[in-house]
């Protein structure tokens, strides 16, 4: 549960926009664009997207369905597919710097939430800063699971 948690702080600061690429903001701006005109093209024009098909005077053998997608809807489909493949390639990214953060020397701070009346350890935020002389160093690295399981106990 631990490692989760400081897996996954790790993964909010690597992934924090203004510590974002140029590649990785034009990258997630494109998905999003490409998901909102897939998302138009079917609610407005579903009926030019795919063509009416009648199950109860239709053999199965008379099914194609590349007939029964329209140009518009191989469009919108298209737009699909270009919002998906954009956010599989920033996850990947996302994942490799994780992956980075994860294993290089780290100051951590763990702060309790102020307004938590108790102490269950649930409220721990972990905040991933370049070393520095007033902070002692912590290796977070989960090949070494002693010390990446104890770091969040100090």
């Amino acid at each position: 549960e631990e490692r989760e948690r400081i897996s996954n702080d790790a993964f909010t600061q690597a992934t924090k926009w203004g510590s974002s690429t140029i590649f990785t903001k034009w990258t997630l701006r494109l998905s999003v664009v490409s998901m909102i005109a897939c998302c138009y093209i079917l609610q407005f024009w579903q009926s030019k997207c795919f063509r009416h098909l009648d199950m109860m005077n239709t053999s199965a053998e008379d099914i194609n369905i590349l007939k029964f997608v329209s140009p518009l809807g191989w469009t919108a489909l298209s737009f699909f597919l270009v919002s998906c493949s954009l956010l599989a390639i920033y996850l990947v990214w996302a994942k490799k710097e994780t992956m980075k953060l994860l294993q290089k020397p780290l100051r951590i701070h763990l702060q309790r939430d102020e307004d938590s009346e108790a102490d269950n350890g649930h409220d721990d935020v972990f905040h991933f800063m370049e070393p520095s002389e007033d902070l002692p160093l912590k290796h977070s690295s989960p090949s070494n699971k002693a010390e990446y399981g104890s770091m969040g106990s100090k």
